[in-house]
């Protein structure tokens, strides 16, 4: 009995940190990345993982005037992701979920939640330890 509860124990710490440490990443060189929330939904219902759509130079000029743009090349398999936050946005067409990344530690964006794979960790800003005050002058 309890070599049987020792083996539950494991599979279930396993389980629980091989969900907590899945590696979160764009799953398609597709994704729409965009500076605010609606525009991100839109583009993701627009657009999907259809890149033939994204790379017709009406679709491009659009997503830039909506302040949105994707990755191009194979650049986004090597992006790292954290979250802000997650959340739904409301469209005509329906719910959206929404997720607001950190790329690469430093810019943030908007994303359709579908074309994020794995589980991201929080978004935890760095700090600079030598002084957190403004220099006087």
């Amino acid at each position: 009995m309890k070599q049987k509860m020792k083996n539950s124990i494991c599979f279930a710490m396993l389980a629980l940190s091989g969900n907590a440490f899945a590696e979160c990443h764009i799953k398609t060189g597709n994704a729409v990345f965009c500076l605010a929330p609606k525009p991100a939904a839109y583009a993701y219902q627009a657009l999907g993982f259809d890149a033939k759509k994204t790379n017709l130079s009406h679709y491009r000029q659009l997503m830039q005037e909506a302040g949105c743009g994707r990755p191009y090349g194979r650049t986004f398999k090597e992006a790292s992701l954290r979250l802000f936050s997650k959340g739904r946005v409301a469209t005509p067409d329906g719910w959206v979920s929404i997720s607001h990344v950190a790329v690469n530690d430093s810019d943030a964006y908007y994303v359709a939640t579908d074309y994020i794979e794995g589980v991201c960790e929080p978004f935890k800003p760095t700090t600079n330890s030598s002084s957190n005050t403004l220099p006087a002058g």
